[in-house]
């Protein structure tokens, strides 16, 4: 019974967080792994379905640093396990200040000192921030890149109860922002297979094709520039994008799921982030952790959402109040560590806005900005 418990927990965390990229998943399957970010936790026994995305993280808008800033690429040493209430009004530490807005030219929003009393109150602090940012000058032709250091968890063996931790590695995207050019993926470890039997990208990386109609499951800039910017009403979209016949429960997996990649791996419009972190907050069940540290051992402030045996948690940035990356939080012993334990980890280096796919921000020759 209790196996079977397992194997059912494993089964939901996949259908929420994205399969790691592999030479032979289709362009499309790429086209939406923006969630990697969510953690990249793939079941071997019960694949996650191709076409499930928000979003995902991806599930995509994140703390970029400014002008193509470096970070130290630090482990963080992993999650307290301290509960919602341990901590409520406690200090923040202000030691680690990113350069906050992951918007261009936005002014740096104020510094969190106090560590919220509830993840409500968090979203809805980073909601306003949200709105008060300018947004972006974006073209159409250009791409939304995103740099991220990137983990995750693989089961295996017959009954999938064999545990491994990825080991952290770079992943870079270039998304079309009006969905008319090829976009590409580069992920380290993960070299693309070349089509039709012809060699792949010296880089490795992977084409992803034009996305003629971009939606929640694989937005592009434009399409997030419509989505509503009230609460009630981009949750109610949310919810209905994660299909019918789900459980209370499930769908609200699902809907944050879908809500955390889409403010990770995308740059997402200011009015349109910001009713995202709203509709977060009308989720019931969310829950805030005071300290937590990202793949790049930034601390911040997390807001959770248990699913099965473990808590996914969002981490977000003291000082500008965006996501600093995603990690999961073991809550019960098993074959990944003990209750308490952070795995998982991701953290986002770099978001800006690029004239050609290939383009990074800081390289000679590049007209990207960030």
């Amino acid at each position: 019974m209790n196996a079977k418990r397992d194997t059912d927990g494993r089964a939901e965390l996949s259908s929420l967080l994205p399969a790691p990229a592999q030479p032979e998943l289709t362009a499309d399957r790429h086209q939406l792994l923006r969630g990697h970010l969510m953690n990249e936790i793939t079941d071997a026994a019960r694949p996650v379905p191709a076409v499930r995305r928000h979003r995902k993280l991806g599930w995509i808008a994140m703390p970029a640093m400014v002008g193509g800033l470096a970070l130290a690429l630090v482990l963080g040493t992993g999650g307290n396990g301290a509960t919602p209430g341990q901590a409520a009004g406690a200090t923040q530490s202000a030691a680690v200040q990113p350069d906050g807005a992951g918007q261009s030219g936005g002014a740096k929003a104020p510094v969190l000192n106090a560590v919220p009393a509830s993840a409500v109150e968090l979203l809805g602090q980073a909601a306003q921030a949200a709105a008060k940012k300018p947004a972006d000058q974006v073209k159409d032709g250009q791409f939304v890149y995103v740099r991220t250091l990137v983990s995750g968890v693989e089961y295996s063996g017959p009954d999938g109860s064999v545990a491994t931790v990825r080991p952290l590695h770079p992943r870079e995207i270039w998304l079309s922002v009006d969905g008319s050019k090829p976009g590409l993926l580069v992920e380290q470890g993960h070299p693309a297979a070349g089509k039709d039997g012809k060699p792949g990208r010296p880089d490795g990386g992977l084409e992803l094709p034009p996305v003629a109609h971009p939606s929640l499951d694989a937005p592009t800039y434009r399409f997030l520039e419509k989505l509503p910017t009230d609460a009630d009403a981009l949750l109610k979209q949310i919810r209905e994008a994660s299909g019918p016949g789900k459980s209370p429960e499930h769908a609200d997996s699902l809907a944050f799921k879908m809500i955390g990649e889409l403010l990770m791996e995308q740059i997402t419009p200011p009015a349109v982030r910001s009713a995202l972190y709203q509709a977060a907050a009308k989720i019931p069940g969310v829950t805030l952790t005071p300290d937590a540290a990202d793949a790049a051992g930034r601390h911040g402030v997390a807001v959770g959402f248990a699913v099965g045996d473990s808590r996914i948690e969002w981490i977000v940035e003291p000082g500008g109040y965006e996501l600093l990356g995603v990690r999961q939080v073991l809550l019960k012993d098993g074959p990944l560590g003990r209750k308490g334990d952070a795995v998982a980890p991701s953290s986002v280096e770099v978001r800006a806005v690029v004239d050609k796919a290939g383009d990074v921000p800081g390289k000679p020759g590049d007209q990207g900005r960030s």
